[in-house]
């Protein structure tokens, strides 16, 4: 009866000919795999580059003028923002700035229609749909305005409206946070239909996790092979 033969598979301590070259390409593998998912966020790190969107321009142009609220352009840029980011539709700054602009331009009229509807709005009443259109009216926004469906979750009540301090000081982080993005070359080009740092790595990574499990399960059988494991 043949001797058995240890072909010792310990990673972290390899004794035998067999293991030192199965956790050579374990080593080699693992390699591949760092520096394809992780090199590839520091490249990304590395080229990105903070650039504005349109509306953040325009943002910038209208701030100094608007900074006491009541400006039509600023309240539909934070309407904007309130449609894109379900979260900011409570942030109490941006309802400021577009109630400030709503009290600016109602007729009084408008405004009692607007102060019974807000009263009623904490229990959960909608707003009428011809009051959404007024409103939406007061703010020049193009009819079929996607931004007219949140106006009532920027409702505060007119009374004691004010633009505090605080109010100045957030705004502008709020604008810089969600309207200036990291771009570059491997954002703005495509891929498949999509940006290229998607593609890579909801594509290309899986692809390429399938493609090591193949190399190491080939290399394997070479190794297994070359140590006399498959007689044994």
């Amino acid at each position: 009866m043949s001797a058995s033969v240890d072909f010792n598979t310990n990673f972290f301590s390899p004794k035998s000919p067999f293991a030192r070259d199965n956790s050579r390409l374990i080593s080699i593998m693992l390699v591949v795999w760092f520096v394809a998912i992780f090199g590839f966020q520091g490249l990304l790190k590395i080229m990105e580059t903070p650039t504005p969107e349109p509306i953040h321009q325009q943002y910038e142009k209208v701030w100094s003028e608007a900074k006491n609220g009541g400006n039509i352009e600023l309240a539909g840029i934070s309407l904007n923002l309130m449609a894109r980011y379900i979260p900011l539709r409570s942030n109490e700054t941006l309802q400021k700035y577009i109630t400030s602009a709503l009290a600016a331009n109602m007729s009084a009229g408008l405004k009692a229609e607007y102060t019974a509807a807000q009263a009623t709005l904490a229990e959960g009443t909608k707003i009428t749909a011809e009051l959404q259109s007024k409103l939406a009216d007061a703010l020049k926004l193009p009819a079929g305005d996607i931004r007219a469906d949140v106006i009532s979750t920027a409702m505060l009540p007119l009374a004691a409206l004010s633009i505090s301090e605080d109010n100045i000081t957030e705004l502008p982080k709020i604008m810089d946070k969600h309207l200036i993005h990291n771009r570059s070359v491997l954002t703005d080009t495509q891929f498949l239909g999509f940006p290229f740092h998607y593609g890579y790595t909801a594509v290309f990574l899986l692809v390429l996790f399938v493609v090591i499990c193949i190399v190491y399960c080939l290399v394997f059988d070479k190794i297994s092979h070359k140590h006399g494991m498959e007689k044994d």
